[in-house]
């Protein structure tokens, strides 16, 4: 269905009126637009750098005079999606607003995490007895590079502890355990591994100048820590069928 609408030229906020006598402002309010299907009115400041279009929507007439009728307005202004330069203004940005407005901000990441929690329970609790059977969960499978790489390095620490057998190399499980704990730190984003093969220090230095620039917490990894963490992963290939106790 396809509806009268205007685009302020301030805020770029798109608005349509849903019925008759609804008076539709832009965020801003320098125009409006009212009329719905039966009449066609538009005022305000910038009324005349406006033109009428018509626009294509997703609502049926009775959609939107419920919409309007029980004040769910959820309907009839489209919001235009800010575009910011580079990713130091949307964080610049956000840090500002979270100083401004510290009462909202605590109280609403609370409700997040308290949400997410709550949310996330049944599906974490039907994954834990799946898990009991097959040794995984779909769940698992969101981040399933992580969750192998704890299983293995907890797990080569439990042989490297209790190990009894004298079939073990304590030198190259405490490698294996090393490179998994440090593929778990890469998963998770605290690690940027680049290959050693066709390592170039310049690439290393541009990696370390976007974590700075972005204060972000993950850290390059050199390229010794790179071999090393290349070597276990062949160690890992090597003592595969000793991975017993």
């Amino acid at each position: 269905m396809k509806v009268n609408a205007i685009t302020c030229s301030k805020c770029s906020d798109t608005i349509y009126s849903r019925v008759r006598h609804d008076c539709r402002s832009c965020s801003c309010g320098k125009v409006y637009i009212d009329g719905g299907f039966d009449y066609l009115r538009v005022g305000g400041e910038e009324a005349v750098h406006t033109k009428v279009f018509k626009l294509k929507i997703k609502a049926t007439k009775k959609e939107l005079f419920d919409d309007w009728n029980l004040r769910k307005d959820k309907l009839g202004l489209i919001k235009k999606l800010k575009v910011y330069k580079n990713v130091d203004d949307m964080f610049k940005e956000l840090k500002e607003d979270r100083k401004k407005h510290p009462v909202y901000y605590f109280f609403h990441d609370i409700y997040w995490r308290v949400y997410q929690h709550l949310d996330m329970l049944p599906l974490r609790v039907k994954s834990f007895f799946k898990r009991g059977f097959k040794g995984w969960s779909p769940m698992d499978t969101w981040g399933f590079d992580y969750y192998l790489a704890n299983i293995i390095s907890s797990g080569v620490k439990y042989l490297i502890k209790y190990g009894n057998h004298g079939v073990h190399d304590s030198k190259a499980f405490k490698q294996i355990a090393k490179t998994f704990d440090t593929a778990k730190k890469i998963s998770e984003g605290d690690l940027v591994y680049l290959p050693s093969k066709g390592f170039k220090w310049t690439e290393y230095k541009r990696w370390k100048r976007i974590s700075k620039k972005l204060k972000l917490k993950d850290r390059v990894m050199t390229k010794r820590e790179s071999l090393a963490y290349e070597r276990g992963w062949k160690i890992f290939q090597t003592e595969f069928f000793r991975l017993w106790d």
